[in-house]
């Protein structure tokens, strides 16, 4: 049981590195440098220019389901020719708004991607462009994707 667990962890990690590689390439074929120019995109968030950041989120409700806690939570910097990834463990005291303090993974089933972004940027101070979101029928077929 626990062994297979791991490997839906793992596995799980592995497609949130996957989609920040790609992230990393469309940035880099969307966005290209402009000669004399520093890179970036022109909604960096409020950041600075040629920087983009997006937080990746991993739900885990199930088919089914409309709502859920995040399990992974992991903000991704993109600079220049750079990728930073922060993983933001789910057990992490914050206080949402209308609510009180709570684990971080509870802002979604709470106020969805849109509070969790906003509480992440207000625990990292940094501001977060865009988020993407990975529910449990999408993890699902990421799995089928890659051979079970």
């Amino acid at each position: 049981m626990l062994r297979g667990k791991l490997k839906l962890i793992i596995v799980f990690l592995l497609a949130c590195l996957a989609a920040g590689g790609g992230f990393l390439a469309a940035r880099l074929f969307f966005f290209p440098p402009v000669s004399g120019q520093e890179t970036g995109s022109t909604d960096t968030g409020g950041s600075q220019p040629g920087t983009l950041n997006i937080l990746l989120l991993g739900t885990d409700a199930r088919p089914g389901e409309k709502v859920g806690n995040t399990d992974t939570i992991i903000l991704a910097h993109f600079d220049g020719e750079r990728l930073a990834l922060l993983s933001i463990p789910r057990d992490t005291r914050v206080n949402i708004p209308g609510h009180g303090v709570d684990k971080i993974n509870a802002a979604y089933s709470i106020g969805g991607p849109d509070l969790t972004t906003s509480i992440v940027a207000d625990l990292t101070g940094v501001p977060i462009s865009k988020y993407v979101l990975l529910r449990w029928d999408g993890f699902i077929k990421i799995i089928d994707l890659l051979g079970g």
